[in-house]
């Protein structure tokens, strides 16, 4: 059975993408629940701290599984770059509620919890920039003489855009997505 503090959050990240974060109230989620606001603000304080903690429970994850393919020193570059994309296309496709909230809603985030949500951004971030300094020390042309802060935010707004679109009945899995994302990248037409 479900804690109730996962019923919250997965209460808050429906009615947040539904309703919008300014448009979700903590009684709206304690109604949803079907437990009362004291109990809501017993656990998150606040209608921040319950975005916070979506965030929170996505990022240590994220950047757990992806330092694991970027610390792997047997697999070159653009193998890296490879799995990155699948493994931000899985994220998508199980996780894309959540990231269109860390697109979309984090900007209501205060002073102290922007610094924690920012620091978590900045790693995931350098995680992939760490990818295409290796690619661009390999013996390969990608990526080279480019920027890899601009390689990165390219890569993520490729990535993060298909938050939008993508859908699981549509005409491409998210394996062939990947794919074709890699291939756009990495100029195999």
């Amino acid at each position: 059975m479900e804690s109730t503090y996962d019923r919250l959050v997965s209460a808050a990240i429906k009615l947040m993408i539904e309703k919008s974060y300014a448009g979700t109230s903590i009684g709206m989620l304690a109604e949803e629940v079907g437990i009362s606001k004291s109990t809501v603000i017993h656990y998150f304080k606040s209608k921040e701290g319950i975005l916070l903690a979506i965030l929170e429970n996505f990022f240590p994850v994220a950047i757990k599984e992806l330092r694991t393919v970027v610390n792997n020193k047997s697999i070159s570059g653009t193998e890296k770059l490879r799995r990155f994309l699948y493994f931000q296309m899985k994220l998508v496709a199980e996780s894309g509620d959540v990231l269109t909230l860390v697109i979309r809603e984090t900007r209501y985030l205060g002073e102290e919890h922007r610094k924690i949500y920012n620091q978590r951004h900045r790693e995931y971030e350098g995680l992939v920039v760490k990818i295409i300094e290796q690619i661009q020390t390999e013996e390969t042309s990608l990526f080279k003489n480019k920027d890899k802060n601009l390689v990165m935010k390219a890569i993520f707004g490729m990535c993060n855009y298909t938050t939008i679109w993508y859908r699981p009945e549509g005409p491409l899995r998210i394996d062939e997505i990947a794919d074709q994302f890699f291939d756009i990248l990495s100029c195999n037409v």
